[in-house]
């Protein structure tokens, strides 16, 4: 084989590793794997293709799975994560799959691609507690602050977390202050 061949073959390879999404989903290090499944509806009347994305050090893996039409999977954890982690889901077509993750009897939790350093979330007059996953994207340590504040905007707690690695997670469960109408979390890169 002419050696021009071989470089090219090689430097496709190597661009070609990690397949393109249109869609990302973001899950936290909730509970070991064997005590985790992910739940995957297809919403669509096309056959979509999905797959999980785990980092092992440098690393990304990936395991492809197909869905057909209006219809649902069951992924166990141990199907894809070595160790209790962080993980993405990816889809090639966007708003056609919706994904959740729930760890053994516990309740279902929607897994979302919302990727900002800052969220608002409104909170249920009738809610006590919360509990809040993050996941660090960014490539070095965040800190961070949750703010509750009152209807008059007022604020009336205020709780900090640090995620040190890449991909790193948390899931906090918050006492709701009373008179709490929303949290604000805010990351900041260190």
């Amino acid at each position: 084989m002419d050696v021009s061949i071989k470089t090219f073959l090689s430097a496709f390879m190597f661009f070609a590793t990690a397949a393109q999404a249109s869609e990302v989903v973001y899950g936290p290090a909730l509970c070991p794997p064997e005590e985790l499944t992910i739940f995957v509806q297809n919403t669509s009347r096309a056959p979509q293709v999905f797959w999980t994305q785990i980092r092992q050090g440098g690393q990304i893996d990936e395991n492809h799975f197909e869905l057909d039409p209006l219809s649902e999977m069951k992924i166990r954890g141990t199907q894809f994560l070595p160790t209790q982690q962080s993980y993405s889901l990816k889809a090639l077509e966007q708003n056609a799959l919706k994904f959740s993750a729930q760890c053994q009897s516990d309740l279902v939790i929607p897994l979302a691609g919302v990727t900002s350093p800052t969220i608002d979330h409104l909170i249920d007059s009738k809610s006590t507690h919360l509990r809040i996953s993050i996941v660090n994207l960014f490539l070095q340590g965040q800190s961070g602050s949750m703010t509750f504040f009152d209807k008059s905007n007022r604020e009336i707690a205020r709780e900090t977390f640090k995620l040190e690695k890449y991909y790193e997670s948390q899931t906090l469960k918050l006492k709701i202050p009373i008179g709490a109408v929303r949290l604000h979390i805010v990351c900041i890169h260190k």
